[in-house]
């Protein structure tokens, strides 16, 4: 693969709704309902919900 962007970044940039719960949220709620340390996930998922939010 050469470069390229994610989808999710894609999105962003065009100014669309980003798939924060359905990408981020998700993996992080089923890593918490193992007890799973997900501290680095957990940490990006609050990031990008405040991000994406204020590009409404």
């Amino acid at each position: 693969m050469g470069p390229y962007k994610p989808s999710s970044l894609l999105d962003f940039l065009a100014g669309r709704p980003v798939e924060v719960e359905a990408i981020w949220g998700e993996a992080l709620r089923q890593g918490q309902a193992t007890n799973a340390e997900c501290h680095h996930l957990e940490m990006l998922y609050h990031l990008l919900r405040a991000q994406c939010s204020t590009s409404d």
